[in-house]
């Protein structure tokens, strides 16, 4: 018998039937009655059942409710199962790396040329000063930088008389040079936005992709620890007769025969949750602070009937 609401369109509880020719001789007129509705995930619209419950299930079917050999199977189906799920965890995580990775593979690279043209300082005096050759940004102003200051330097030696027409050679050089600058300014403030953006979106994506992996992840980890504790629950239960009949019973045609070959699982398998007990003490000392507690209401209550001017009888 398993959960409802476990097929589309179907509230009521699900029941597998597994009919079997070749059955051993051992097993003949004998039927394996299996309750396996008390453990699932709800769901919206349907419920599920976990690989910790499918362990519930398999357990018992395949021991044939033999104790000895369930315990023994419980071990052996928890590694598998283990196994089944962090299988599964690692090709989640690999078709989501696979689905981000190129994508994000340029992020590296963008963090670090942002990280460099943050510290880019675009001051006229800072440009003309970090100007090399060898300067990722600024190389282009290097051969026009070498016209303005081998002008410059000839201004500065030459007589009175050359020097107006030094500088009137300079002026052409220089304005190439600061149109030069200026072009290669806005290219580069042009490009900080663009790997800006590119850094924020490419951000968002990783972001995306974390928590999918983390989700993932977690998933697994809940799984796993189902499964750890559908285990130990299962080795309680099979450790004892009387808990095993609440989950799953071994009826002979005797007793199948007694019910008027009625198959309805609550006549062979103890369905019903037993009733929660407590001890004689902690019953009396809750039972008296409850009648305290009715006391100190019913004397609150009266005085605040009085105060409104309510006699009570």
């Amino acid at each position: 018998m398993l959960p409802g609401k476990l097929f589309y369109g179907n509230n009521v509880p699900g029941c597998l039937v597994l009919l079997n020719k070749a059955k051993p001789a051992d097993r003949k007129n004998k039927i394996l009655m299996i309750w396996a509705s008390r453990h699932f995930q709800k769901g919206n619209p349907q419920n599920l059942l976990r690989p910790s419950d499918l362990m519930r299930i398999l357990v018992p079917w395949r021991a044939f409710g033999d104790l000895a050999t369930a315990q023994r199977l419980v071990s052996e189906h928890e590694a598998q199962l283990i196994r089944e799920v962090e299988e599964q965890r690692d090709t989640r995580l690999a078709d989501i790396e696979d689905a981000y990775g190129p994508v994000l593979e340029p992020l590296s690279r963008l963090q670090t040329e942002l990280a460099t043209l943050d510290a880019l300082d675009l001051k006229q005096k800072a440009v003309k000063d970090a100007i090399t050759p060898e300067h990722p940004y600024f190389h282009p102003l290097a051969p026009l930088q070498v016209d303005v200051e081998r002008i410059e330097g000839e201004i500065a030696v030459a007589g009175r008389g050359e020097k107006a027409a030094l500088k009137t050679q300079l002026i052409t050089p220089k304005a190439k040079f600061d149109v030069a600058r200026k072009k290669l300014i806005d290219a580069i403030k042009a490009r900080h936005k663009q790997v800006a953006r590119a850094v924020k979106d490419l951000g968002k994506l990783q972001e995306e992709r974390d928590a999918r992996e983390q989700e993932v992840r977690l998933a697994a980890e809940r799984e796993i620890t189902h499964l750890c504790e559908a285990s130990a629950d299962l080795l309680r239960i099979c450790s004892s007769e009387d808990e095993a009949r609440r989950y799953f019973t071994l009826a002979g045609q005797e007793e199948i025969a007694e019910n008027e070959f009625n198959l309805n699982l609550p006549r062979y398998v103890d369905t019903f949750e037993p009733e929660a007990t407590k001890p004689l003490l902690v019953a009396i000392s809750e039972l008296v602070a409850a009648e305290s507690a009715a006391n100190t209401s019913a004397k609150a209550l009266k005085e605040m009937l009085i105060a409104a001017g309510v006699h009570a009888a």
